[in-house]
């Protein structure tokens, strides 16, 4: 918290009003870099769910697939080897970040509406995440390759999106 302060230009004293811990400083660090302006939702004002699946799993990865973002993320996830701290902390944060992406609470409204028929909205968020932008980004974390081109990316996203509504849509006969 020494080093920290010194850069900052502030008192160690000071840098504690702000941050009770060195815990709470990498929190908020992580937060604010790693999950912060990711908050979208799916355009409600579309009338096609894959549609509305499709813009919000294709803005999300345009904001992961930040450069920025994804040194981030292979340096913490450096640290989650060496660190149990570190990997607790992005345990949680996770959890944390997940609901603030928009995706759960919307699959829960479909839910509701009796659009699609899931057993849970968190576990569904995460297989819809696991078919549209998992392969893709483990690609770019490990640097296994380019990143794919704009249409290869969009005809991924759009038929792991037609795979989960498969699943998952009720059908107008059904309901």
């Amino acid at each position: 918290m020494d080093k920290i302060a010194k850069r900052a230009g502030m008192s160690k004293k000071t840098l504690y009003l702000y941050f009770h811990s060195k815990h709470a400083l990498l929190e908020h660090l992580i937060l604010e870099k790693l999950f912060g302006p990711l908050e979208i939702s799916p355009e409600p004002d579309k009338q096609d769910l894959e549609a509305q699946l499709f813009h919000f799993i294709f803005e999300l990865g345009h904001k992961i697939f930040n450069e920025r973002r994804l040194g981030l993320l292979r340096a913490i996830i450096g640290e989650t080897t060496r660190s149990a701290t570190v990997q607790k902390l992005m345990t949680d944060l996770f959890h944390l970040a997940s609901p603030k992406l928009g995706l759960q609470n919307w699959l829960a409204l479909q839910q509701e509406k009796g659009t699609l028929e899931i057993p849970s909205p968190k576990d569904a968020a995460d297989y819809l995440f696991g078919l549209t932008l998992c392969v893709p980004l483990l690609g770019q974390l490990a640097h296994t390759g380019p990143m794919r081109e704009k249409d290869d990316l969009e005809r991924f996203i759009k038929e792991g999106v037609r795979i989960f509504l498969k699943a998952y849509r009720v059908h107008s006969k059904e309901r």
